[in-house]
């Protein structure tokens, strides 16, 4: 068993009539929560490697593969100690990420 966790950020892109079907499929995705979503055919998901039935990369992929993206790019990456996942986040941290389209 590895003691890390990778947890990814990916900005999909699809065209503005597929942003609903994408999002649906993202959804049933093991380990993919989608977060936001716009209807400019933007859409936010995270991948979490612990939940999910692959690695982060192989989950990337399958993303990426997906009818109707245009593109799934990586934009953030969290490497995490395996115990340390349920432990609360600070929520008054000066660096907490936050989403914003």
């Amino acid at each position: 068993m590895n003691d890390t966790v990778n947890i990814v950020g990916v900005l999909v892109h699809c065209a503005p009539e597929n942003t609903e079907s994408v999002a649906q499929r993202l959804k049933s995705i093991v380990g993919v929560e989608v977060h936001a979503q716009d209807d400019k055919g933007h859409i936010v998901v995270t991948v979490d490697e612990s939940e999910s039935d692959g690695t982060a990369v192989e989950q990337l992929e399958k993303i990426h593969r997906m009818d109707g993206v245009l593109c799934a790019a990586l934009t953030y990456h969290h490497v995490e100690d395996r115990q340390r996942l349920d432990e609360p986040m600070p929520v008054d941290e000066p660096n907490s990420p936050s989403i914003a389209l």
